[in-house]
């Protein structure tokens, strides 16, 4: 079962400060035309939608294979051993070395148990 993930520090960072930039362009754009429903405004809030549904859907973890898919690699990677560093209210937090310089943080949405 996949389960979709949420980005942290600084590839995170860089990653969602680009993709918001285009909505801000899109409030922006909004704000300064002149006319009721102002065209450019439309197109560039709609690309940030698709965007970040295209993020949403290519950002997530097999957590039986350690199959770990991200939106801005081409290929997934495989078998990243993840560790568990925090667990909050609504989010697990984990931990995934990817090489000997560069470690990724994730936050994954805890699963309800079901109701028997």
């Amino acid at each position: 079962m996949k389960r979709h993930l949420i980005l942290l520090g600084p590839q995170g960072l860089i990653y969602y400060s680009w993709l918001f930039t285009i909505l801000l362009i899109g409030i922006i754009l909004g704000y300064e035309g002149n006319q009721l429903i102002s065209i450019p405004a439309l197109v560039c809030s709609l690309i940030f939608i698709l965007l970040l549904i295209w993020t949403i859907r290519a950002s997530y973890l097999i957590p039986k294979s350690g199959k770990l898919h991200l939106p801005y690699r081409r290929l997934p990677m495989l078998s990243v051993p993840l560790i568990q560093y925090r667990t909050g209210r609504y989010f697990i937090y984990y931990q995934a070395r990817v090489n000997h310089y560069q470690t990724i943080k994730l936050a994954i949405l805890k699963s309800k148990p079901a109701n028997r």
